[in-house]
C-alpha cells in the first residue's frame, strides 16, 4: 500500500489549477485524463475522508468559485466520482460520515 505523506488538500488545488496545461492534447485525451484525475481522487478519498481529509468537500466546493468554467466542470467531475465512492462503503461509521456530507450539502444549496 503506497503512503501518502503529502495531506491530500495540497494536492486538490495544484492539480485543478494545471488542468488547463493539457489543452494541446486531443479533446478525446483531455476528457479521458481528466476521467481518471477525478477517479484518483475519488479512491483517495475514500481511503481518507474524513480521517485524514476532513476538508474534502470545502476544498471541492472552493474552487466552484473558480471563473473557469473548465475548473467548475473539472471539479463537479471530481465531485460525481468521489461521492459516488463513499456511498458505496459499507461500514456503518462511513455511512453516517457519508450522511453527514449529504446533510451538509443539502444546508448549502439551500443558503
Amino acid at each position: 500500500m503506497l503512503i501518502v505523506t503529502c495531506t491530500c488538500s495540497c494536492i486538490l488545488g495544484p492539480l485543478l489549477q494545471h488542468v488547463t496545461l493539457i489543452h494541446k492534447l486531443s479533446s478525446r485525451a483531455v476528457v479521458q485524463i481528466a476521467v481518471q484525475m477525478a477517479v484518483v481522487f475519488a479512491k483517495i478519498a475514500r481511503i481518507d475522508y474524513p480521517k485524514a481529509w476532513p476538508g474534502l468537500f470545502t476544498d471541492l466546493l472552493q474552487q466552484l468559485q473558480s471563473q473557469s468554467t473548465l475548473v467548475v466542470r473539472r471539479v463537479y467531475l471530481v465531485l460525481h466520482h468521489a461521492l459516488k465512492e463513499l456511498a458505496s462503503k459499507r461500514l456503518s461509521s462511513d455511512q453516517k460520515a457519508f450522511a453527514e456530507v449529504i446533510a451538509q450539502s443539502s444546508l448549502q444549496s439551500n443558503t
